[in-house]
């Protein structure tokens, strides 16, 4: 059985690029989704994001989420936007 048979025919490929910080993940993974006509999205900026969000929260280190729920509560609240097709992310 092969893995295209398991998925809807309108299912988008989901594509993961590994490797060591400045070999070009990026540069990579922007062309190919442009090349395949499918979204890009950038998880180092979505835990950039999260990080500045937990900052202007007043979060410091060290945090621990098993002590701190209101932590983990206020990300489970979901205040940051993805949105497809946008030039940047907002918190």
């Amino acid at each position: 059985m092969k893995l295209s048979d398991t998925l809807p025919s309108n299912a988008a490929p989901i594509i993961a690029i590994d490797g060591p910080a400045g070999a070009g993940k990026s540069s990579v993974a922007v062309r190919l989704a442009g090349t395949l006509a499918i979204p890009y999205l950038d998880t180092g900026a979505m835990y950039r994001a999260v990080g500045l969000m937990a900052y202007r929260e007043g979060w410091r280190p060290p945090l621990d989420p098993a002590s701190d729920g209101s932590a983990v509560a206020s990300l489970s609240e979901g205040r940051l936007r993805l949105e497809p097709g946008a030039e940047r992310m907002q918190v």
